[in-house]
């Protein structure tokens, strides 16, 4: 659990900030001038977190978007999974009110009942009987809620099984466009390019073809993924023998290759659902890659190129199949548009037809985490495969987004399967104190549980808090004006917190304490089966000076909570609100460097957040130039907490077309799949990728290129 800075900054009154018309317009841009390249937050008007019911959006002249953006974020590495903290005894001790747990920030005291412990994080009372031995002493501690025997005796399949013996498909589309090629400069022979030497292709010569008197070789996007598939199937028997993996292909019809005989799927059976899981459910799983590793790999280089592109029937098959074993990965290669069965993404007229086809990813999606899969997709780079669709399924799943060069493919499957899932059926719950909230959320409570599914050692995800106000106490009416009006017009009224007694007849304000506590909870399944519960209890200093808290601002922590929350605003087609929410943290990042002299680090954080937003600023223009308006003009039309996402003030816009309505199918469906993969990699954002050694390395590759230039 890392902050985003080493203070909580306890405003009293939120900084929000604005967007003016004109920068909403411009975008991003870096300031040359480190003078300029920090203003101080805009004294704005106080308003309440609720606005009011207010109309148009950033295109509305005169416009400006307000935006709160500061220190107040954490994230959760899940790094740590991979060896357990100090093995607790006896049983978690949760507070009845907040169900937090007793941890080594919690007082106990004597009662006539006993033992009492006022929670750190509400104030409840609570009557607990816990002796000496069993009184949590460090911040980070395991408890054991099921061991991998007892998780044997449930049927838990991940218990029953060594860790090496998850499953891996490779999903591979073999469609006629699979044999379009790549000119590579070179003559050289490709492993079962025997096989082709009499097929033709429009774009230069059979598969492996050199041509006559010309220092080149033609090599095709199905060429590309055997050798890659080959690559990955050598490394797996040398280095995990018991590894199993599957092969399953699509065209016309599915085809699964592993033990046996291939097993066919065709005609009906690629639009029922129901058999499709069957089949998958029952089919039988191949041994080890040690011992069909070289006959998997003749099999793979005698794949042929034909027929249409049965992409969805073939990933549903595949991921009921994977099911099978705990922690599995499915990767799915593909160059076009599915479009045979289920799931078929070709000709879709109406918006009904549209929404049909999403539906069916996103049920893929939330099928493929309930049953523990983990799929990633690559696709070929200069084709459009509607990577909106499939890249949801691997963002769901905590997988992998990317489109590649076909001649690069060995490397990609590499990255994907190096990176091991090393726990299942994760979710973590964040405990705040009582005098904080969520921002973001859909929730008022200051406890937020998130289900993960699987992860990796680096999986990371974010949360974003801020003060809790009340409505009890609002500012003083200026002179001749009416308090309801003030009220209504959004007056933000100063923090209150926790008025109520806290059960011992304290006041419990924030406004009291000089540290706040926090708590995660992590739930998983080990990789032999045993059941944990991982707490983690910090306590963090308090600040009301803003500077001071953005001084101290960790950068890795908040790039990778920009990062993953303006993507997320991306995927909901929130396109306003998640380029306004990277450009408020820009001025933020600008302060910090001028505050600590790190303009590299700035330059780092603008580099990998900027290709985000300029594509959603295209896509907005875009829109403009085909409707005359763009769909984040109603973005704002209902009421909004300002402390989180946006509100705008200034006339009314005129109502939209009717497909503005559903603004998020609409943006879904025109999404690029380079840009749907740009807003899927920033999703899964790291820290690692802003933190100031990745900065230092990228100043010196672009001194580098300098010097070369």
């Amino acid at each position: 659990m890392d902050f985003g800075s080493k203070h909580v900054y306890a405003y009293d009154l939120s900084d929000e900030e604005s967007l003016s018309e004109g920068e909403m317009e411009r975008g991003m841009l870096l300031s040359d001038n480190d003078d300029e390249s920090a203003p101080p937050p805009p004294q704005l008007p106080p308003r309440s977190r609720r606005g009011p019911h207010l109309g148009g959006g950033e295109a509305g002249r005169g416009r400006r978007i307000r935006r709160a953006a500061d220190t107040n974020v954490l994230c959760v590495k899940f790094g740590k999974l991979k060896h357990p903290s100090r093995m607790h005894t006896g049983d978690v001790v949760f507070c009845v009110a907040c169900r937090a747990a007793l941890s080594r920030l919690s007082r106990l005291s004597a009662s006539d009942e006993g033992q009492a412990w006022v929670c750190e994080f509400c104030g409840n009372r609570n009557s607990v009987d816990v002796v000496a031995e069993e009184m949590p002493r460090e911040e980070d501690i395991t408890y054991m809620l099921e061991s991998p025997l007892g998780a044997a005796a449930e049927g838990n399949a991940a218990s029953e099984q060594p860790v090496g013996d998850s499953l891996v498909i490779f999903c591979v589309d073999v469609s006629g466009s699979m044999c379009v090629t790549t000119e590579v400069q070179g003559r050289f022979h490709l492993r079962g390019e025997e096989r082709n030497r009499a097929q033709q292709l429009g774009e230069g010569g059979p598969f492996g073809f050199q041509a006559p008197n010309r220092n080149v070789t033609y090599v095709s996007r199905l060429q590309g993924v055997q050798a890659a598939i080959d690559k990955q199937l050598e490394t797996l028997m040398k280095e995990s023998p018991h590894q199993c993996v599957a092969l399953v292909t699509f065209s016309n019809e599915v085809t699964v290759i592993g033990n046996g005989v291939p097993l066919v799927i065709a005609g009906d059976k690629l639009a029922d659902r129901d058999e499709l899981i069957k089949l998958g459910s029952e089919v039988s799983l191949p041994q080890g890659v040690g011992k069909l590793g070289k006959t998997l790999s003749e099999k793979v280089f005698s794949l042929e190129e034909s027929g249409a592109t049965a992409l969805g029937p073939a990933l549903l098959f595949s991921i009921t199949m994977a099911s099978q074993r705990a922690a599995s990965k499915v990767i799915i290669c593909t160059d076009g548009l599915a479009n045979v069965g289920l799931g078929s993404l070709d000709e879709l007229y109406t918006e009904e037809q549209q929404e049909e086809a999403q539906k069916f990813y996103d049920d893929l999606s939330q099928l493929a985490k309930d049953r523990g899969v983990t799929v990633s997709v690559v696709t070929i780079e200069g084709t459009e495969c509607r990577m909106a669709e499939l890249g949801q399924v691997a963002d769901i799943t905590g997988g992998q987004v990317n489109i590649v060069d076909p001649l690069k493919l060995t490397q990609e499957f590499g990255n994907m399967l190096a990176n091991p899932i090393i726990a299942t059926n994760v979710s973590a719950t964040l405990i705040l104190h009582s005098g904080l909230y969520f921002r973001s959320e859909e929730t008022d409570e200051s406890r937020l549980t998130r289900e993960i599914g699987n992860v990796t050692a680096d999986t990371e995800i974010t949360f974003e808090f801020g003060v809790r106000t009340s409505k009890k106490r609002t500012p003083e009416p200026k002179s001749g004006e009416d308090p309801k009006e003030n009220e209504a017009a959004g007056a933000l009224p100063r923090v209150v917190v926790n008025d109520d007694d806290d059960g011992d007849g304290t006041a419990h304000k924030l406004s009291d304490l000089k540290e706040l506590p926090f708590q995660l909870q992590i739930k998983y399944t080990s990789m032999d089966g045993a059941k944990s519960l991982r707490v983690i209890s910090k306590a963090q200093p308090v600040t009301k000076d803003r500077q001071l808290a953005e001084k101290e601002m960790d950068i890795g922590v908040v790039g990778a909570h920009a990062a993953q929350n303006s993507a997320r605003l991306a995927i909901e087609g929130h396109y306003s609100e998640s380029r306004a929410a990277s450009m408020v943290n820009q001025r933020m990042v600008q302060r910090w460097s001028r505050l600590t002299g790190n303009r590299d680090g700035y330059v780092n954080w603008f580099s990998n957040m900027a290709p985000m937003e300029e594509e959603l600023r295209d896509a907005q223009q875009r829109e403009r130039m085909t409707f005359g308006r763009s769909h984040s003009d109603d973005e704002f039309d209902e009421e909004v907490q300002v402390s989180a996402p946006l509100a705008v003030a200034g006339p009314a816009a005129p109502p939209l077309p009717p497909r503005s309505k559903k603004k998020k199918q609409a943006r879904r469906t025109g999404r690029t799949d380079r840009s749907a993969a740009i807003v899927f990699n920033m999703k899964a954002a790291r820290s690692t990728t802003f933190e100031a050694d990745q900065a230092s390395e990228a100043d010196a590759d672009r001194k580098e290129e300098e010097e070369e230039e």
